[in-house]
């Protein structure tokens, strides 16, 4: 009842399938790695995002610290204090943008992976490793196939003989 048909985000190269038509999977296995420009991208602004939550929380710390000491006003302090939740806030958007397009965080080679949505098994299989492909190209389909349906055509006069649970 459930079908999943599995793009990449965007335009990528396909780096390495792991699985193969008939393949059992489960939530969250990894089915296909690939690299993608515009996930390298969000990988470059998540690292540029980091480095300025770092400097924001140094300034922060520095700022805090003289206002303590009564060297620097308190406005100081709460200003540097507003500018660290706002470079949180970047980081935690792009962080999240990341995660939903399949990046690793950590990296900013544009690598990704396709990840199993739910337990089944591997019903098709287009991708190719080398091959690039656009974001509209199914590369996987996986399937539950715990409940199937079928559609018969029979005979009225064989209709009897057919049984719910069959």
């Amino acid at each position: 009842n459930h079908l999943a048909q599995l793009s990449s985000r965007g335009e990528a190269v396909v780096r390495a399938i792991k699985v193969d038509i008939g393949d059992e999977v489960s939530k969250g296995d990894v089915l296909a790695e690939l690299a993608s420009a515009s996930v390298g991208e969000g990988q470059a602004q998540l690292i540029g995002a980091r480095a300025q939550v770092k400097a924001a929380q140094a300034t922060f710390e520095r700022e805090s610290s003289l206002a303590r000491k009564g060297i620097s006003p308190r406005q100081s302090a709460e200003e540097s204090q507003a500018a660290l939740a706002r470079a949180q806030a970047d980081y935690d958007a792009v962080s999240a943008g990341l995660r939903i397009a399949g990046g690793a965080v950590g990296d900013a080679e544009g690598a990704y992976s396709l990840q199993a949505p739910f337990s089944g098994t591997v019903v098709a299989r287009h991708a190719i490793v080398g091959r690039m492909v656009p974001s509209n190209e199914v590369l996987v389909e996986v399937a539950d196939l715990s409940t199937m349906w079928a559609t018969l055509e029979l005979p009225e006069a064989d209709a009897f003989r057919v049984k719910p649970g069959q």
